[in-house]
Parts: structure tokens; C-alpha cells; sequence
């Protein structure tokens, strides 16, 4: 009877360390300028990769062309990723595999007051077009929070 017992008590603690071993990152950000949002489940280790992140990018800007008006973002645009106790810093990028060049890079930075549970901070967005007659850099900043729970 007691070795069931043992295992059934260390199944237990187990399953509860292993409840607290992640957390869920969400982010958002809405201006003139982008409609972001982003959702992964953060592990709380160092060095670890966030899991199946999701993100939506909306560019608002005028100019911005058709194909990076509605962005939808997975983990292979999740260039790198920062996350500790305060910090919170993703690079994102996408690029356009057919036509002429064009990128966008959206880095996110914010940092968490003590006793607050929201991480608030910037973005910097930077979309670079090519076209026949020229090419265009156009950069905005913004107000973003992101939270982990």
C-alpha cells in the first residue's frame, strides 16, 4: 500500500510543478498606425522557446500595400524573443517571398512596474517597400502593454 501512495503523491507534486512550468503571453497594441495582437504560451525557464505564438498584424498606414494590410504571424516570425521577470521584448518580421521586396519588422519592448501585472512599453514598426521607381522606409512608434499570466 505504500509504494501506491508514494507514487500517487509524487504524480501529485509532479502535475502541480508542471502547472506553474508555463504562462500565456498576450499582447496588443492599437493606433493610427497598426492593429497588433499576440497570443503564446511563455515558459518559465530561461532560454526556452515560446510555444505555438500566434499574432495578428493589421497595418493601417497609408501606403502600406494590400498584402501586408491583414499579416497573420506564427513562430517562424518570431525573429527572438526576450522574457524575465520585467522584460518583455519580441522581434518580428515578415517578408515577402514573390513580387518586388518588401519587409516589415515589428519590435516590441515593454517593461513591468512592481505590483502591476501589465508589462506597457513601445513598438517600433518599419515597413521597407520596393517598387519600379523607388524604394521607402516608413518607421512609426506606438504604445504597446502585453501581459503574462
Amino acid at each position: 500500500m505504500l509504494p501506491r501512495t508514494a507514487i500517487a503523491c509524487a504524480c501529485l507534486v509532479l502535475s502541480i510543478g508542471a502547472a506553474r512550468a508555463t504562462g500565456t503571453l498576450d499582447c496588443e497594441a492599437k493606433d493610427k498606425a497598426i492593429d497588433f495582437t499576440a497570443l503564446s504560451a511563455v515558459p518559465y525557464g530561461h532560454g526556452s522557446p515560446f510555444l505555438n505564438f500566434q499574432a495578428e498584424l493589421n497595418l493601417l498606414l497609408k501606403g502600406a500595400p494590400d498584402d501586408f494590410r491583414h499579416l497573420k504571424l506564427s513562430q517562424e516570425n518570431l525573429v527572438h524573443h526576450w522574457i524575465d521577470a520585467r522584460d518583455i521584448k519580441l522581434l518580428l518580421y515578415w517578408e515577402r517571398i514573390e513580387g518586388p521586396h518588401a519587409y516589415v519588422e515589428l519590435v516590441v519592448e515593454t517593461k513591468r512596474k512592481p505590483d502591476d501585472d501589465t508589462s506597457r512599453g513601445t513598438y517600433q514598426l518599419s515597413l521597407f517597400t520596393v517598387t519600379s521607381d523607388n524604394s521607402r522606409l516608413i518607421k512609426k512608434r506606438g504604445i504597446v502593454s502585453c501581459g503574462v499570466q
